[in-house]
């Protein structure tokens, strides 16, 4: 799919205190079925996200200049199996200095997006080399957008970071 998202400058909301709690909307007993369901879901929109964003720096620096290193490159089709290489970022580029760059990719609503501790510390160790790419609005393919957060995201208070517990798996 050669969809390119186009590119948008990053809105801020004020910060607020209020911490709003997703209400529990589902009924009955838990099932793995339905855990699977939307874990597959996450994935599919992630992959779709990782697409729009390996478009976009291929048409920005060309194709021979776009390195996709994650997972999803393979699901896609355009990474064999046993080709991709980092869990820290998704795809990297070469810039017209010759500078290589890591991006991780992350889909969003526009307004927020989750990073893991992992993802994080790598962008921490690596600031001048790391980008993080936010694609949104991916459902509405062509129209689907994306922006760059500015570099060091994570020193600037328009970024507010909430550590989250999203999930608790108990197995017995």
């Amino acid at each position: 799919q050669n969809v390119v998202p186009s590119y948008t400058d990053v809105t801020y909301q004020n910060a607020t205190n209020n911490i709003t709690k997703k209400k529990n909307t589902v009924k009955g007993a838990y099932t793995r079925s339905q855990d699977e369901k939307e874990r597959t879901a996450k994935k599919i929109y992630g992959n779709k996200a990782e697409q729009l964003a390996y478009n976009y720096y291929c048409k920005k620096y060309g194709k021979d200049k776009v390195i996709p290193r994650s997972e999803a490159f393979v699901d896609l089709g355009i990474l064999k199996p046993g080709q991709e290489k980092s869990g820290l970022y998704d795809l990297s580029y070469i810039s017209e200095d010759g500078s290589e760059f890591f991006v991780e990719v992350k889909g969003s609503d526009g307004h927020s997006f989750t990073i893991t501790p992992g993802e994080l510390e790598f962008a921490e160790k690596n600031p001048d080399k790391f980008k993080l790419m936010l694609v949104y609005e991916i459902e509405k393919a062509p129209d689907s957008k994306c922006a760059e957060l500015p570099d060091k995201f994570w020193e600037d208070e328009r970024y507010r970071l909430k550590p989250i517990i999203e999930k608790i798996r108990v197995e017995f």
